[in-house]
This record gives structure tokens, sequence and C-alpha cells, in this order.
């Protein structure tokens, strides 16, 4: 009996510890996400000690998100792509997935800066995006997660 409680015990510490850092993943369940980050995100998820939140809204509510990162003193890589973001989990099965209009990704454990990726395809104005002081937008680096077609 002893034997079986050890076991279980070191399989949900793999689970906890483990899971994500060797290419597992772990989505998170809406009401957490919403909870979180507020009530425009809409879906989220940690793979490879990635952790990645998209939100579905307009322009003025990425700008209120940009202001709320400011006044943390937070200055996010910003990047802008051209067509619409698909919210998923990468091992989600087709259907499961819903839009979003941009996307924060976070290393955990590291101190790098968060990035968010905006996707023009949807409800983001372009021209009406105001970044933070000190933040600018830059090009996607390849092995951004691409536009779903148009």
């Amino acid at each position: 009996m002893t034997a079986r409680i050890c076991k279980v015990a070191i399989l949900l510490l793999f689970i906890a510890f483990a899971w994500p850092a060797y290419g597992f993943g772990i989505e998170f369940p809406v009401g957490h996400v919403k909870a979180l980050h507020g009530p425009k995100a809409v879906h989220g998820h940690v793979v490879r000690g990635t952790e990645a939140i998209y939100f579905e809204a307009d322009t003025a509510a990425l700008n209120a998100h940009f202001a709320t990162m400011a006044e943390k003193g937070v200055k996010p890589v910003v990047s802008l792509h051209e067509g619409k973001l698909l919210a998923r989990t990468p091992w989600a099965n087709k259907g499961k997935e819903r839009s979003a209009d941009w996307m924060m990704t976070t290393e955990l454990g590291s101190s790098s800066p968060p990035r968010v990726h905006v996707f023009l395809g949807g409800q983001i104005d372009r021209e009406k995006i105001v970044l933070p002081k000190g933040v600018e937008a830059i090009a996607p680096e390849p092995g951004v997660p691409s536009a779903s077609p148009k």
C-alpha cells in the first residue's frame, strides 16, 4: 500500500513540475484565464515553459492593456502581424479554436519582457494603436504563430 502511494505521489509531482518542462503542455480553463487576465482573455496555455494568453477585443481594449502594462513598468516587445489569429492549444483538435486579436507570451522563470503579438485582420486598427512610451513595434520574428488563412 505504501509503495502504491509513493508511485502516485511521484506521478503527481511529475505532472505538476516536469510536464511543462519536457514539452508537454497545460491548457487553462477559460474561467481561470478571464479571472487572471480580464474579460477580454479567451484562451491560454503553457507549452515548454512559455505561457500564451489570447485576447479577443478591439483597439481600445488593446491600448488599455498596454496602459496597464506601462503603469506596472512593463515594456513589452510588440510585433504586428497581417491576417487573423486563431486561439488554440497546439495539440487541440480542429474545431476547438476561436478567433482572437492579440496574444501575449511570457517565458516563465525568465526576466525577458512579455511579447505581444497583434494581428491586424480582425478588430485592431493599426492607425489607432497607442504603444507605451519607449516601446516600438517590430517585425514578426521566425517561429511566431502564423496568421490563419484569410
